[in-house]
């Protein structure tokens, strides 16, 4: 809505005394303001991504709460800046997720910025949301199975005795390294609820 003045109801009218008959005021119409206050948007950010080195995208999903958001905007920090991630001025906001641009050489580390929705014919912007894109190599995926020596597994390829590996809880495969298979690294890095089985060797 907008806010603005409605017509108020008039006034006047006759009344009836003793017989005789007074007559009221012409009564003009009177105005009424309404003041339109409007909803802040506000959304829920999903977890935020992580990538594999070399991806040039990741997605972050959202679901929105209120004032009916249409635009977003990004502003990444000065380090993510450096690093090649490009702001985002006021853009149409699509349907979940928001895709960001992620560059193509950029170096594995943590890059964050602010994001904001707004809603286009209240021109009234959200508080930011801090978000993070974080850019992983020598990670286990999972993606194909749980061979530790299938390189569709690995973010960065199957590891070697310098390799420093982590193993995240997310991947939809946790590694196995079977008695046919002697797996090597330098260090390995489980987060908690993920795992490791070995019938095999880790060197």
């Amino acid at each position: 809505g907008v806010s603005g003045l409605v017509p108020g109801g008039g006034g006047g009218g006759a009344y009836s005394r003793s017989g005789k008959t007074s007559v009221g005021g012409s009564g003009a119409n009177g105005q009424a303001r309404i003041t339109f206050i409007p909803v802040t948007p506000a959304i829920t950010l999903g977890a935020n991504p992580s990538v594999c080195q070399g991806t040039t995208s990741a997605a972050i999903s959202y679901v929105s709460n209120a004032g009916c958001p249409d635009q977003y905007s990004i502003d990444f920090n000065a380090a993510a800046n450096a690093a090649g991630f490009i702001d985002v001025p006021l853009t149409a906001l699509p349907a979940s997720p928001i895709t960001i641009v992620v560059p193509a050489n950029v170096a594995t580390g943590t890059y964050t910025g602010t994001l904001k929705v707004r809603n286009s014919s209240t021109s009234t912007p959200s508080g930011g949301y801090v978000i993070s894109v974080i850019v992983t190599s020598d990670t286990w995926t999972g993606a194909i199975s749980s061979a530790w020596d299938n390189t569709g597994n690995w973010c960065g390829g199957i590891p070697t005795t310098t390799t420093d590996v982590v193993i995240p809880s997310s991947a939809p495969n946790q590694p196995i390294i079977t008695a046919a298979v002697s797996g090597s690294c330098n260090s390995i890095n489980i987060n908690s609820g993920a795992n490791v089985t070995i019938s095999g060797s880790l060197n």
